[in-house]
């Protein structure tokens, strides 16, 4: 999976574990994707990278990220 992809897929994953409390992936495949992402990222990180967002009471804007995509 590109760094590209995997940013999607995460954010997308967010949105279903957040949004819709409907899981696509366990907890901990998640944090090994995360940090999977986070090593490709280095110091070359894009504010728009999943490692970025602060999850929580709003939830994950997935449509919004999607749109600008």
């Amino acid at each position: 999976m590109t760094q590209e992809e995997l940013k999607r897929y995460l954010i997308k994953c967010c949105y279903w574990y957040y949004n819709q409390a409907n899981p696509l992936i366990s907890d901990y495949k998640f944090d090994m994707l995360f940090k999977e992402l986070q090593t490709m990222e280095g110091d070359n990180i894009d504010p728009t990278s999943p490692t970025q967002m602060i999850y929580g009471e709003r939830g994950v804007q997935y449509e919004d990220w999607a749109k600008e995509r």
